[in-house]
């Protein structure tokens, strides 16, 4: 299993994961990502999936493009409309909100 981050020797902890048990460990983690991410809409909820990529790989993550921004919180940014009325709007930022990674590190604190 391959990780974009490795806290605590996780990714080398998990590499020795049967594939067999990947499938159903990636998919409670979805599970568990879902429930613990900040709902206005429901969209971001929505959007969270996963696949088994390869024997060695379940990918996690969802296609919004604010989706990381919620995860790690952004800073002050201007964000355009496109349309030509409205130039657009100044964002004020906001506090990250952290869903993905506590999902996925659960297992190690139990």
């Amino acid at each position: 299993m391959r990780f974009e981050e490795n806290e605590e020797g996780y990714a080398e902890i998990m590499a020795e994961v049967p594939p067999k048990v990947l499938r159903p460990m990636g998919s409670e983690i979805v599970d568990r990502a879902k429930r613990y991410v900040p709902v206005l809409s429901g969209k971001l909820r929505e959007s969270i999936t996963g696949e088994l990529v390869d024997n060695e790989t379940y990918q996690i993550g969802s296609d919004l493009q604010y989706a990381a921004s919620v995860e790690t919180g952004s800073r002050p940014h201007f964000i355009p409309h496109g349309l030509g009325i409205d130039p657009g709007v100044h964002h004020p930022g906001g506090p990250a909100q952290p869903y993905l990674r506590p999902a996925l590190y659960q297992d190690i604190e139990e």
